[in-house]
């Protein structure tokens, strides 16, 4: 009933204030880094799309694209990808994770493909205004996400839009994005409802209702 919280000030990447950072220039880095940081389930949220992904992006591209995996393996053999640019780092602390994502060129989710739970760390991806692309298997569609894929900071890709040529859609807005931080006053209206002061409202409505049933 209360969407998730994110503490916007708290987790944004960029100078509070400043309206646009650019980490790096998309046309002169040859290297982009994305990072995944979560476990892969059988049947509910595996990697084969995202390894897809990995693979095509290096095919004679004109960017490096390295993608580095943090948490549980949970079965899968992160390690054996057949793609030098996939790396398997195993587990991380929440603060060291945080620290990565801050950092990101490119942050990456992966959705889950059998129920309707959308993650927790969208919304802290967002907060920090690092670009995000987000793998589509099914479940439910996030209102913020959809927010900020209109403000061009997200991208969305199904396996049926990577089998008809979404990759160089894919390429062009991590080009694009790659190292920049969206403006804190983009991020703040893109979360408009799960920042730290609205989840509060809606908590202290939902304890006066309750106390004067």
């Amino acid at each position: 009933v209360v969407p998730h919280l994110v503490d916007v000030r708290e987790v944004y990447a960029g100078r509070l204030g400043e309206s646009r950072s650019n980490a790096s220039s998309s046309q002169s880095v040859r290297t982009i880094h994305l990072l995944y940081i979560g476990g892969f389930h059988r049947g509910i949220r595996e990697p084969d799309l995202l390894f897809d992904l990995i693979r095509k992006l290096n095919q004679n591209a004109d960017h490096e694209y390295i993608l580095t995996i943090y948490g549980p393996a949970n079965g899968f053999d992160l390690t054996a990808a057949g793609c030098p640019q996939i790396r398997y780092k195993g587990m991380i602390a929440r603060d060291k994770a945080m620290q990565l994502i801050s950092k990101a060129d490119i942050l990456v989710n992966v959705d889950n493909m059998n129920c309707v739970m959308s993650p927790s760390k969208i919304v802290e991806y967002i907060g920090t205004g690092r670009p995000l692309l987000n793998l589509k298997s099914g479940g439910v569609d996030h209102p913020a996400l959809t927010r900020y894929v209109q403000c061009k900071f997200a991208f969305e890709l199904s396996r049926e839009e990577l089998l008809s040529g979404g990759t160089d859609l894919v390429a062009q807005f991590l080009s694009r994005t790659a190292g920049t931080i969206a403006p804190l006053r983009t991020v703040e209206s893109v979360l408009e409802g799960y920042t730290l002061p609205s989840v509060a409202d809606q908590y202290l409505a939902f304890a006066f209702e309750t106390h004067l049933q």
